[in-house]
């Protein structure tokens, strides 16, 4: 693979995604060595054996190539475990701005029919985001979340696509919401959510 260093971008989250249609998902960086790749996928992605993918990792830097699915197993509670080769060398390049999908350190406000609960939001696009939260939430239920206050605070409503345990958290579940409207979420609104959260 050149002189890219991989031993960066391991451990780092990304994104996956179908070059046969338009599914975008998350995923991290397990291992890799020259072209070998394997990646975890979140809950709820589709089979991808045999696909080839387009995979964007943001670390410090940001790198882009495209890879062939060649072995897929599961993990954990509904991830995903893909073993590819890189179909051509990865590239650095600038990490898109604004992000359509970004990792955060938010916490935000959920609030359905029973209550409100604090949750951690792992994963957050233009178009929904991932939770953890103690709550187990039923596919399709109706939620409202909140991020920031006053003047920056966000409100967002969504429907829960799935909830899951987390395998390595006693009591956590990771939680898939899809928003109802696609909103605008650049870089510096979420570090102004983050700080005010």
């Amino acid at each position: 693979m050149g002189d890219f260093d991989a031993q960066k971008f391991r451990r780092v989250r990304g994104r996956v995604q179908r070059l046969s249609e338009p599914w975008l998902g998350g995923c991290w960086v397990e291992y890799w060595e020259g072209d070998q790749i394997t990646l975890r996928t979140q809950p709820g992605a589709p089979r991808l054996l045999g696909e080839k993918v387009m995979v964007l990792l943001e670390g410090d830097e940001a790198a882009v190539f495209t890879a062939q699915v060649q072995s897929e197993s599961s993990y954990g509670q509904g991830g995903t475990r893909l073993e590819c080769k890189a179909s051509v060398q990865p590239r650095l390049v600038q990490a898109p701005h604004p992000p359509r999908f970004v990792m955060t350190d938010l916490t935000a406000r959920v609030k359905d029919t029973h209550g409100q609960v604090i949750a951690d939001v792992v994963d957050l696009s233009n178009e929904g985001m991932a939770i953890h939260t103690g709550v187990s939430y039923a596919p399709g239920t109706m939620i409202e979340v909140t991020m920031g206050r006053g003047n920056l605070e966000k409100v967002m409503r969504g429907k829960v696509r799935y909830s899951v345990p987390e395998p390595f958290c006693d009591g956590i579940y990771r939680s898939g919401v899809q928003f109802l409207s696609t909103y605008s979420l650049n870089r510096n609104e979420i570090e102004q959510l983050s700080d005010a959260a």
